[in-house]
């Protein structure tokens, strides 16, 4: 299993995580609290099956989610 953070903007968050969980390879995902720099950005932590490239795509090719880009989450 992955684990990757999803850096996106605050506003969009909620579509975002919905749309995460509503995938078979989604196991767990939430929402990790807006940037102090940014109050307008934020992350949302997903652990999945996907690897960072297939996770990318979707979120690139899902229409409605503004995301800012994806990192391998290496705090667990």
């Amino acid at each position: 299993m992955n684990s990757f953070i999803i850096d996106c903007y605050v506003k969009g968050h909620k579509t975002l995580i919905r749309k995460l969980k509503r995938l078979k390879t989604t196991k767990e995902v939430y929402f990790n609290g807006q940037y102090r720099q940014d109050l307008s950005l934020c992350q949302v932590v997903i652990f999945t099956d996907w690897s960072e490239d297939q996770l990318d795509n979707w979120l690139y090719s899902t229409k409605h989610i503004d995301y800012i880009g994806v990192a391998i989450n290496e705090t667990i």
